[in-house]
């Protein structure tokens, strides 16, 4: 039997554990949990999210930091399937309103009835939701997106940034010092 995937090359327990450890220095506003209210492929999903993404930073004038995982979950052996759906982690120079994060997401995914659509909530680090946005990191269908992160975790690469990215983080300050 020819072996078609071997799980050598995926992140272990560990490795998982690393990144909620450095990832746990970002200070989290919201835990989002977006779905589509129609069947949705792995490309127009992503299309969606980054449109919502684009709409929230024009309405706060400034970027958004985030990680997303997404997850979606076949039927098989008596176990039902979940649809596509992404959890998501949310920074911003400002604080975050919940209810108009949500409504940002039901105005582009749509909106099903007994609230399934988005569901966004003030972020606890003492609860596991980094790792459970992380969960599927180790599978292969599993999926994980970010932006943003260097405006919030400061590495030495920040350092030896170019013009363009030391004016980025500049301006990324500023807005903190606003706030």
């Amino acid at each position: 039997m020819k072996k078609v995937w071997d799980t050598a090359g995926f992140a272990s327990a560990e490795d998982l554990q690393s990144y909620v450890t450095w990832l746990r220095r970002v200070p989290w506003q919201l835990f989002c949990t977006l779905t589509f209210a129609w069947p949705v492929s792995d490309r127009q999903a992503s299309k969606v999210f980054s449109e919502f993404i684009n709409r929230i930073e024009k309405g706060l004038r400034g970027p958004i930091a985030y990680i997303r995982g997404d997850e979606k979950r076949y039927s098989g052996c008596g176990m039902p399937g979940a649809p596509r759906h992404f959890h998501v982690l949310m920074a911003a120079h400002r604080p975050l309103d919940r209810h108009w994060v949500c409504e940002h997401w039901m105005s582009l995914a749509g909106c099903r009835a007994n609230g399934a659509g988005a569901d966004a909530r003030i972020y606890d680090a003492s609860l596991p939701g980094l790792a459970y946005v992380l969960k599927f990191i180790n599978e292969p269908d599993g999926d994980w997106d970010f932006r943003n992160l260097d405006l919030f975790l400061p590495t030495d690469i920040q350092r030896r940034a170019n013009h363009r990215q030391r004016r980025r983080l500049s301006r990324h300050l500023r807005r903190m010092e606003a706030r």
